[in-house]
Parts: C-alpha cells; sequence; structure tokens
C-alpha cells in the first residue's frame, strides 16, 4: 500500500508512517494513562499503607508513564519508510531526551515522595532530611541536564563533562 502512495507523490509514505506512527504513540500515551493511572491510584487509595498515597500524590507513575509515547516513537522511526538518516536520528535524540527528562522528573518526585513518607514519621521532628532530599535532587537535575544536552548532541556525556573540566581551569 506504501508504494501506491509513493506513485502519487514521493513524500507520502514518509508522511503516511509519520501519521501512524504518531496515532500509535498518542493511542498508547491515552491507553497508558487511563489505565495504569487510574489503577494505580484506585490500588493506593485502598491499601492501608501510606507510602503508596505519597506516590501517587506527587506523582511519580503519571511522569513513569509519560515515557511510553517517547519509547514508541524512539522505536517506531526506524520503521517508517523514506525517511533521511539524519531526520530518524534526530528524532531519536530528541525522543530519548524527553525520555531523560521525563525521567528525571520521576527521580525528583520520587525523592519528594520519600521525604513525604519520612515526615510522617515521629522521628522526622528531630532529625528533618528535606535539606539533604533538595540537594539529592539537585544533583538529579545536574545528571539529567548533562544526559539530555549530550543526548541531542549526540556525544558522549563523558566528554562533555571533560570540556566543563576544561573550561573551569
Amino acid at each position: 500500500m506504501l508504494d501506491q502512495l509513493g506513485t502519487i507523490h514521493p513524500l507520502l509514505p514518509a508522511a503516511a508512517g509519520l501519521l501512524v506512527l504518531l496515532v500509535a504513540a498518542l493511542v498508547a500515551d491515552l491507553l497508558a494513562k487511563r489505565i495504569i493511572l487510574r489503577t494505580v491510584s484506585v490500588i493506593a487509595k485502598r491499601s492501608r499503607v501510606d507510602w503508596d498515597d505519597a506516590i501517587v500524590d506527587n506523582n511519580v507513575v503519571g511522569r513513569l508513564v509519560q515515557v511510553i509515547p517517547a519509547l514508541i516513537i524512539f522505536v517506531g522511526i526506524a520503521f517508517v519508510p523514506g525517511l533521511a538518516d539524519t531526520v530518524v536520528t534526530l528524532t531519536r535524540n530528541v525522543a530519548m531526551a524527553y525520555m531523560v527528562l521525563v525521567l528525571t522528573l520521576a527521580a525528583t518526585a520520587l525523592l519528594s515522595a520519600g521525604n513525604q513518607i519520612y515526615s510522617s514519621l515521629p522521628v522526622a521532628r528531630d532529625r528533618p532530611l528535606k535539606g539533604f532530599v533538595q540537594l539529592l535532587q539537585i544533583v538529579v537535575w545536574i545528571v539529567g541536564g548533562v544526559l539530555i544536552v549530550s543526548t541531542l548532541i549526540d556525544r558522549s556525556p563523558l566528554l562533555l563533562l571533560s570540556g566543563f573540566g576544561a573550561m573551569t581551569a
């Protein structure tokens, strides 16, 4: 069928493939949000423990679910016919950078959830961990930022870090 589209216009197979890929990512996103998020929130409300409520309150699972459409685009872009290698590489790099961003957001939300759980304990009044958690969140953001930039420029993070070291010297 894609061969017939190619006879009409040479860019139609690539456009149709991109459209199918975007629709698949959108459908997967909607299904994941409806099924996974609702299931997790219902289970968290019915359980007796408090840690799952903190994870739902800080939207850890909601941020992790956002990886699914980016993963579909990351894998599926290679199967779209008629795309130049540079377009495939650029799309994969942007999808990977988005996945790193979402995972960074999820990690910081998980740290916030951990702090919320710890704050509910009696020992937290004497020994709060909020400052340490915020420091860990800053470290996660720095590592995430370096990984995002290195993914976008398609270079090793170590090369980027060595460039920062040379700049500061």
